[in-house]
C-alpha cells in the first residue's frame, strides 16, 4: 500500500488482486485471502478489486456474496473471453456488483499496433465509477453514490422513517416506509462505495441506525447503545468504511462521539466536550481529517477538530452571536468551510479553514435566510450552499476556489422545511425539502442548469 501512495494513487482508489485459476480444494483458503485483501484495503482508505477466472474466483465470490463473514470486493474483474464487450456474464447476478463495479475481460491475447509498434494483450470493458475520498457534506437526510444512485430519508407524518431513491436509467422509486418511531429528522451517509447508513433519534431517545450493502436487503432499524440522545445525531462517513456519528448530550449538552470501523464494529460513546444549543454539524475533509461545528451555549461558534487518531480542543471562533446551526463542508484539499445566519440582518455567513493558513475572516453571502444553510461539495467541483430564504423560497449560492457567486433564488415554490442536499463526484446536486401538500420535493443540478421541482410524494412531518 505505501507503494500505491509514492505511485500517487489517492484515497478510494481501486487495487486489483490478480487471483488466477486454482483448484476447487484451495476455495476456502483463498476467499479467506480475498476477505483479508478487501478489509485491510478498506482500512487504509482504498477500494478492493479482483480479478480472477469466472470459473473459479470469480463463481467462488459470487456463492459467497451474501455471505457476512466474506468481505466482498467493491469492483469485480471477471475474466471471461466470450468476445462480448459488456459486462455480462451468466455467472453474475444481477444484483452484483451492479452498481459500475464490473469489468470484463473478453478477450486475450490480441495482437495491436499503436504508433506503429505492436504488442499482444488482452482486451477489457469497463463499467466502474469510484468515488474519492473528501467533500463529504454536513450530515443530511440524503447520501449520493458515485455510481450516481442517490437515496433520501424522511420523518413521515405517522413517526415513521420513509425512504426514497433514486438509479440511472430507472428514476425514482418509492417513498417506501421502513418503520420505526423517530423523534427527529434522520441522517443518512454513504462509505465504502455501495453502502449506505441511516440514523436517528428515536421515540425513547437512543440512536436508531439501518443499513445497506450490496447484494442484501436494508436491515432492519436496530438500537445502538450510545445512551439517550439530546439532538438529533449527524454523522459522516469515510472511504474506508469508517462512519462517526455525534450528538449533544441529553443532560450536559455535551458534544458526543461514537465511531464505526470494518471489522471492529461500534466504538462506546466518547464525550468531546463544549456546551452546544444545536445539532452538531461534522464534515470531512483532506485525508480524513474531521471538523465538528456547533452554536453554543454562548450563541458564538464552536468547533472542534481531528487529524489522525487525536481530538483537539473546542475552540470558540469569535464570530458574534449565530442566528442558525452551522453547517460545514470540506473538499480533499483540506479545506472547511462553515456557513451559518448571522442573528441580526439574517444574511448567510461563512469562514473557510485552509491547512497551512488557518482560518480566514467571516465574509457575507447575499440573501436573507429564515431556515437553513446546508451545503454540499464535490471534487474540483466547489462548493454549494442552499437555504430558505426570508421570501420562503430556495436559495443558492456557490464557490469555485476563492470567488462566491451571487445569491439568487431557484424560483422553486415555497418551501416547507429547511432545504437538504446531497451532491456527486460528478457535480450532479440533488436539493430536496418538504413543499406542497406536505410532500418531499426536489430539484437537480446538472450539466449546468437547474430541474425542477418535482414531488417525490409521502407526507413529511
Amino acid at each position: 500500500m505505501s507503494q500505491a501512495r509514492l505511485l500517487g494513487f489517492g484515497p478510494r482508489t481501486p487495487l486489483y488482486y490478480d487471483m488466477e485459476a486454482y483448484p476447487a480444494t484451495l476455495n476456502g483458503r483463498v476467499l479467506r485471502f480475498l476477505t483479508s485483501w478487501t478489509r485491510e484495503l478498506h482500512t487504509l482508505g482504498y477500494s478492493s478489486g479482483v480479478y480472477s477466472n469466472s470459473l473459479s474466483g470469480v463463481q467462488d465470490l459470487v456463492n459467497n456474496y451474501a455471505n457476512p463473514a466474506d468481505a466482498m470486493p467493491d469492483v469485480i474483474y471477471d475474466a471471461l473471453w466470450n468476445g462480448e464487450a459488456n459486462t455480462s456474464d451468466p455467472i453474475l447476478p444481477s444484483t452484483d456488483w451492479a452498481r459500475h463495479q464490473r469489468i470484463h475481460q473478453y478477450q486475450g491475447g490480441q495482437n495491436v499496433t499503436y504508433g506503429g509498434d505492436t504488442i499482444n494483450i488482452d482486451e477489457d470493458y469497463l463499467d466502474v465509477q469510484q468515488g474519492v475520498t473528501g467533500g463529504s457534506p454536513q450530515a443530511s437526510r440524503a447520501a449520493a453514490q458515485s455510481s450516481g444512485d442517490v437515496d433520501a430519508f424522511f420523518r413521515g407524518a405517522d413517526g415513521r422513517l420513509w425512504h426514497d431513491w433514486y438509479a440511472p436509467g430507472s428514476g425514482w422509486h418509492g417513498p417506501v416506509s421502513m418503520g420505526g418511531r423517530l423523534a427527529t429528522q434522520p441522517t443518512a451517509v454513504a462509505s465504502v462505495p455501495g453502502d449506505v447508513a441511516v440514523f436517528a433519534k428515536g421515540r425513547d431517545g437512543r440512536l436508531q441506525e439501518a443499513s445497506f450493502v450490496p447484494g442484501t436487503n436494508w436491515s432492519a432499524l436496530r438500537q445502538l447503545k450510545m445512551g439517550v440522545l439530546g439532538s438529533r445525531p449527524a454523522a459522516v462517513g469515510q472511504a474506508n468504511g469508517q462512519i462517526d456519528v455525534f450528538w449533544r448530550g441529553s443532560s450536559d449538552k455535551h458534544l458526543w462521539h461514537a465511531e464505526y470501523r470494518p471489522g471492529a464494529g461500534w466504538s462506546k460513546p466518547q464525550n468531546l466536550g463544549g456546551d452546544l444549543s444545536s445539532v452538531p454539524a461534522p464534515a470531512v475533509s483532506g485525508d480524513g481529517a474531521l471538523t465538528v461545528a456547533w452554536r453554543g451555549s454562548d450563541g458564538h461558534l464552536w468547533e472542534i477538530r481531528r487529524s489522525g487518531s487525536s481530538w483537539g480542543k473546542a475552540v470558540e471562533k469569535g464570530m458574534g452571536k449565530l442566528g442558525s446551526a452551522p453547517t460545514v463542508t470540506g473538499l480533499p484539499s483540506g479545506a472547511v468551510d462553515v456557513f451559518w445566519a448571522s442573528s441580526s440582518r439574517n444574511g448567510v455567513w461563512h469562514i473557510t479553514y485552509t491547512p497551512g493558513s488557518g482560518w480566514s475572516k467571516a465574509t457575507e453571502l447575499t440573501g436573507g435566510l429564515s431556515a437553513g444553510p446546508v451545503a454540499v461539495s464535490a471534487p474540483g467541483k466547489g462548493v454549494d450552499v442552499f437555504w430558505k430564504g426570508t421570501d420562503g423560497r430556495l436559495w443558492w449560492s456557490a464557490s469555485s476556489g476563492s470567488r462566491w457567486q451571487k445569491a439568487v433564488s431557484l424560483r422553486m415554490g415555497v418551501l416547507g422545511s429547511a432545504p437538504f442536499a446531497a451532491g456527486q463526484p460528478s457535480g450532479v446536486i440533488d436539493v430536496f425539502w418538504k413543499g406542497a401538500s406536505n410532500h418531499l420535493w426536489r430539484a437537480r443540478y446538472s450539466g449546468g442548469s437547474w430541474a425542477g421541482p418535482a414531488s417525490l410524494g409521502g407526507a413529511v412531518s
